[in-house]
């Protein structure tokens, strides 16, 4: 299954092995393996995917499991750079916890660090396109891009938009012309923490990426008018 790509054997070997039953990890990876048109990537992230909602018997909670699969990990395989689980927390309408918990059975296709400052990332660049791809779009962890970007955005200026979020001298400096090496790094970091900063820098990214066109009097139009300067 693994020739002629590492990450095939990689993947595999994590997903057993992140199991009190690897014997049933390896038995699922293999039913895969004999479906014979599956294609090498599909052989290899689809034992990962089905198994999230195995032991679920209700339709509606299996149904729930994947539109929070398609917020949160469609979002880490969408974002422009990674972020931690609680920058994630800070964006998305979930808790950390919550989004913790979500990932915890991915670990065999996604890096998940214990500190939940780290950045989360994807093992392979394969993994985001094969759920980008459009011949998952059909399935339930299938993720669409430009919509995801259009919640990344969203959700971004949401964050910018709130109380006490943006604001003339976000760090309270003594000046304005103080100089950036005249500031502690701590001032910086607890005014414009990970998440905030990457909404600041990558907002225009993700309306780019949604595919939405811009006009007078929406929401762009009005932030822009209160924040601009900002």
């Amino acid at each position: 299954m693994s020739v002629p790509l590492f990450i095939v054997a990689a993947t595999v070997y994590r997903f057993i092995n992140d199991s009190y039953d690897p014997q049933e990890q390896l038995d699922t990876v293999l039913k895969f393996q004999g479906t014979g048109y599956l294609e090498q990537m599909e052989q290899t992230y689809l034992p990962v995917l089905t198994q999230l909602s195995m032991k679920l018997r209700e339709s509606r909670a299996r149904e729930k499991l994947y539109q929070d699969f398609q917020i949160i990990v469609g979002s880490i395989v969408t974002l422009a750079e990674p972020l931690s689980v609680m920058s994630l927390a800070a964006i998305l309408p979930f808790s950390s916890d919550t989004i913790a918990r979500h990932l915890h059975p991915l670990r065999s296709v996604l890096q998940v660090p214990d500190d939940l400052k780290t950045p989360v990332r994807t093992l392979h660049l394969s993994f985001r396109e094969f759920l980008l791809s459009d011949k998952v779009q059909h399935q339930l962890f299938g993720v669409d891009g430009p919509a995801t970007h259009l919640m990344l955005w969203t959700r971004c200026l949401q964050f910018l938009s709130a109380q006490n979020s943006l604001h003339e001298n976000i760090c309270g400096l003594r000046y304005p012309g103080e100089l950036r090496k005249e500031i502690d790094p701590a001032i910086i970091g607890r005014h414009l923490p990970p998440a905030f900063q990457y909404a600041c820098r990558y907002w225009v990214h993700h309306l780019q990426h949604s595919m939405v066109r811009i006009h007078d009097e929406d929401e762009v139009h009005m932030f822009l008018q209160k924040h601009f300067l900002h």
